[in-house]
């Protein structure tokens, strides 16, 4: 092939180029992965390799503009036709043709000729290595995919069997196992050179990005875990932590404390209530809350709000339950009545509940000096018993009406 021929090849891939990720520096840069590959392979036909690597990516902009069209085989026809109109032989046309039609990393279509084979190689080793790494970062920029997603739990995913679209996605679906793909020994050689810096570069961004977040995350919540989120004049009520484990136990390994949920938690039972609790407060904004005593930072308590069932639906419930220690010192009404004004005031609920066994005549008498009023019944199963439970109700006092009257 003469410069001429060469540029007249070179000016049309100029005026087709339009894809960041696939622009004509990439272009070039096939072109001269195909050379160095077809020096290699003593049957390659350079002027074939030539033409398909300079007009492999001359349908990337029909393809951007409509997702329906597959670049290569429409980049095949495109091709074809210049050629013919162009003065190349129809021998030659088809030729080209036929490697771009089958250059795609895709199954079902695979290159069968030489010279596509080594446009194929020629083409991968661009999402092989630091550029494989380099151009997928800049197409999933121009498409604002992002770098990862996280897990239902908040942990950062590697991209493994991941259906949402992302760069880590991409690396574990396409990058990480392109290697083995290639059909020339010189392919396969280059390749193999550029796998350690695309693994390198994955391996330190993910490991970043997950100590990032788990180290975050875990500053974040002792930062909002050890806030005061409500003060009385005697205790103060915070989230409760990890931490709060050894204290929480004394409340719900205590016999007399728990006769209302027929006997004493066990340890598996103790640390699903502490993790139950810290659950709400990512989903809910709220839950039961530890209960410090201001004068000796003491946790005497638990005490807050949570949604809970009843019948139909769901309500908003006042609960508490204190360490038998500090009963009968109004503890747990000074609690529950900052509870039931942060549900009006803050979380703007038009009333607040307490749902209470039958048999706590404790627990209702704290209702009752709370501004509540029984409202109905409904029967609890649990541990094999059952339990009616009383429904304590307040309403907002601004006139509004309640969920029930509307």
């Amino acid at each position: 092939m003469d410069r001429r021929t060469c540029k007249i090849l070179e000016d049309y891939m100029l005026d087709c180029m339009a894809d960041s990720a696939h622009d004509k520096e990439h272009v070039y840069r096939v072109l001269y992965h195909g050379l160095a590959i077809a020096r290699t392979e003593e049957d390659a036909d350079i002027d074939v390799v030539i033409g398909a690597c300079l007009l492999h990516d001359i349908c990337r902009k029909e393809q951007s503009e409509n997702p329906a069209v597959d670049h290569a085989l429409a980049g095949g026809e495109k091709a074809y036709h210049f050629l013919l109109e162009q003065g190349f032989s129809e021998s030659y046309a088809e030729r080209v043709r036929d490697c771009i039609s089958t250059h795609r990393y895709r199954k079902g279509n695979p290159p069968r000729s030489l010279e596509a084979k080594i446009l194929f190689d020629a083409d991968k080793l661009e999402a092989a290595g630091a550029m494989g790494i380099a151009r997928t970062l800049l197409y999933k920029g121009s498409v604002s995919q992002p770098l990862y997603t996280r897990r239902p739990d908040g942990t950062v995913s590697d991209g493994t069997g991941d259906k949402e679209p992302s760069f880590f996605q991409e690396y574990k679906y396409k990058l990480e196992n392109l290697y083995s793909g290639f059909y020339t020994e010189k392919g396969r050689e280059l390749a193999g050179e550029r796998k350690a810096a695309a693994e390198a570069f994955y391996d330190s961004l993910y490991r970043e990005v997950k100590e990032a977040y788990e180290e975050g995350s875990m500053r974040l919540e002792g930062i909002l875990a050890g806030q005061t989120i409500l003060e009385t004049e005697r205790l103060a009520l915070r989230e409760l932590t990890e931490g709060d484990y050894a204290d929480l136990c004394l409340i719900l390994q205590d016999e007399e404390t728990m006769y209302a949920y027929e006997g004493a938690f066990d340890d598996a039972e103790a640390r699903d209530w502490l993790e139950r609790q810290m659950a709400r407060y990512k989903k809910w904004g709220f839950g039961l809350w530890a209960v410090v005593l201001k004068e000796t930072g003491e946790l005497i308590g638990q005490c807050g709000l949570t949604m809970q069932p009843w019948k139909d639906r769901e309500v908003l419930e006042v609960g508490y339950l204190f360490r038998r220690a500090y009963w009968h010192q109004g503890y747990a009404t000074e609690a529950a009545r900052a509870c039931k004004t942060y549900a009006f005031e803050v979380l703007k609920a038009d009333e607040v509940c307490s749902i209470i066994r039958d048999t706590n005549t404790a627990s209702q008498r704290v209702a009752l000096r709370n501004g509540m009023t029984p409202k109905d019944i409904s029967v609890k199963h649990y541990k094999g018993v059952d339990m009616p439970h009383i429904r304590y109700v307040a309403a907002r006092e601004d006139g509004s009406e309640t969920a029930e009257e509307r």
